[in-house]
């Protein structure tokens, strides 16, 4: 089986399938309702202090936007459900490339991620500076912005649910762990990185706080890069690392492991 034939049987599963797609309207329209919502909500609780356009943006999206919690599932049911069930087995006969089974499931999760990103962004960003009440006005080239970091925190994220499906292998220990995990790991360093006994450097080495600086990869100064200065690039690299490690173990041990559970 050609690698373009597993992308279109791939893409058409998912496109015809009726949960898919009630997932992914479900992702938007929580994204830009919690985006909006947590707006309002700190608008009561600080009246008067809207701040600027682009924080605005990008504390909105920062905290109220759960793409990156679709993608990482996308990623993860997306092989898990056919290893679990066997069906990857049968796909694999013919052609035992592994490696191009994985990256069509990759692909086409990126695929339906990605114009999510572009809804969500194109309907929050010209909103939240209005209802935050901010004191100017978004710079231009601020959907864009968002778009592209909000594209890259997705691509890691499915990275890493794709890394884990393969790991867990469609149990059903494989949806609590996917969106557990970043919690308990980002309470963690957040915990150590505010004991006094723990090293200083450890509160910068939060992968998930660069997780969350990609939804809207703005600064204030400079609205079109990582802030400067404060270790935002350093998280994100992070990320960056702990995401694609995923994908690395999981990408090992479906090499040395076999096709059917």
């Amino acid at each position: 089986m050609s690698f373009g034939t597993m992308v279109r049987y791939e893409f058409l599963r998912v496109v015809l399938s009726p949960l898919h797609r009630a997932a992914a309207l479900t992702a938007v329209v929580v994204s830009v309702l919690g985006c909006l919502s947590y707006l309002v909500l700190l608008r009561q609780l600080t009246p008067g202090d809207g701040g600027t356009a682009v924080e605005a943006v990008q504390l909105a999206l920062g905290k109220g936007s759960v793409l990156h919690l679709y993608a990482a599932l996308h990623g993860a049911l997306a092989v898990g459900a056919e290893l679990g069930s066997g069906r990857a087995a049968q796909l694999l006969v013919a052609d035992g490339r592994r490696g191009r089974w994985l990256a069509a499931k990759a692909l086409v999760a990126a695929a339906c991620v990605l114009p999510l990103q572009v809804v969500t962004a194109a309907v929050c960003v010209p909103l939240i500076p209005v209802l935050a009440g901010a004191e100017t006005a978004g710079p231009p080239g601020l959907v864009l912005t968002v778009v592209l970091g909000g594209a890259a925190n997705a691509l890691l994220w499915i990275a890493y649910g794709t890394g884990l499906g393969v790991l867990l292998r469609g149990s059903p220990w494989t949806v609590p762990a996917v969106l557990a995990l970043p919690f308990v790991l980002g309470q963690l360093f957040r915990a150590l990185g505010a004991s006094t006994r723990a090293p200083e450097w450890l509160s910068s080495v939060d992968p998930f706080r660069g997780a969350e600086l990609l939804r809207a990869p703005l600064a204030v100064d400079a609205p079109l890069v990582l802030a400067p200065g404060d270790g935002a690039d350093a998280t994100v690299v992070y990320f960056a690392v702990f995401a694609l490690g995923a994908a690395m173990m999981g990408a090992r041990s479906f090499r040395i492991r076999d096709v059917n559970p």
